[in-house]
C-alpha cells in the first residue's frame, strides 16, 4: 500500500462547476454576523445570565436583538431614577433582573395571547424603565406584573412611569400612610395580634399580607413588617 503524504495524492481538484466561495466577499466585506453559540457566550459573559437564559434570548433573532436594546438602556434609567449622574455598565444583578423579567413574566404573557416579540409594541427603551423601576424599588413585584400586562395590552408603546402613576400601582414608602394601615389591621385582627405576642413568629406575615391587601400591594412591605414589629411591641 502506498502512503498518501498530502492532497494531490488524492488527485483533489476543484469542481469546474462550483465557483470558489468567499463569504466576506459576498458579504460586501463586512465582519460576518454574530452566530447564536457566540452570542450566548457573549451574554453569559457581558450580563451575566444563566445559560439556560441565554439559549432562550438568542436562539431567535428577535429575541436578542431586543436583550441586547435593553441592555444597553438600563443603567441610564437606573443612573436617572435614582437621580445620580453616573452610567456605569449594567450591574450583574440588575442585567439577571431584565433577564429573569424577560424570560420568565414576558415570555409567558406573549404566550398567552400567541404573540411573537416582533409584535410586540413595546420599545426596548421602555422595558428597560420598567426593568428600572422595579430595581429602585419604585414598583413592587405584584404591580410590576399588572403594569406589564396594562402595557403589552395596550398595543402601544407606553411610558411606564406614567402609566404607573395613572394606575396607582407606584409603592408607598410613606412610614407614616403605612403606619395608618398597620394600627387599622392590628385593630381588626386582635387574635392574631395575640397569637404573635405569644411567640407564634409566622403570624406576622398574615398580618403583613393583610396590610398588603389594604393598601392594594403598594405599601413597601420591608417598611409594612419594620412598622408592624415596631406596633406590637
Amino acid at each position: 500500500q502506498r502512503v498518501k503524504e498530502n492532497a494531490a495524492d488524492y488527485r483533489y481538484f476543484p469542481d469546474p462547476d462550483l465557483p470558489p466561495f468567499h463569504p466576506r466577499k459576498i458579504a460586501g466585506g463586512e465582519p460576518m454576523p454574530e452566530l447564536p453559540q457566540a452570542k450566548r457566550i457573549r451574554f453569559h459573559a457581558e450580563y451575566g445570565l444563566s445559560y439556560a437564559d441565554v439559549k432562550l434570548l438568542s436562539d431567535d433573532e428577535a429575541w436578542a436583538d431586543f436583550t441586547d436594546n435593553v441592555m444597553s438602556e438600563l443603567s441610564e434609567w437606573v443612573a436617572s431614577l435614582k437621580d445620580e449622574t453616573s452610567q456605569e455598565k449594567p450591574t450583574s444583578r440588575l442585567s439577571q433582573l431584565a433577564g429573569s423579567w424577560m424570560t420568565n413574566k414576558l415570555t409567558a404573557l406573549l404566550a398567552e395571547r400567541k404573540m411573537d416579540i416582533r409584535l410586540l409594541k413595546i420599545s426596548p427603551e421602555n422595558f428597560a424603565e420598567f426593568v428600572a423601576l422595579i430595581f429602585t424599588n419604585k414598583i413592587n413585584s405584584t404591580n410590576a406584573q399588572k403594569l406589564l400586562t396594562e402595557m403589552i395590552d395596550s398595543g402601544v408603546d407606553m411610558d411606564p412611569t406614567h402609566l404607573m402613576e395613572e394606575k396607582g400601582y407606584g409603592q408607598v414608602n410613606d412610614a407614616e400612610k403605612i403606619g395608618e394601615a398597620v394600627a387599622d389591621i392590628i385593630r381588626k385582627f386582635p387574635d392574631q395580634v395575640d397569637q404573635f405576642k405569644s411567640g407564634k413568629e409566622p403570624v406576622i406575615k398574615f398580618l403583613i399580607g393583610m396590610v398588603m391587601r389594604a393598601t392594594e400591594g403598594t405599601a413597601d412591605p420591608v417598611v409594612v413588617e419594620k412598622l408592624l414589629r415596631e406596633q406590637l411591641r
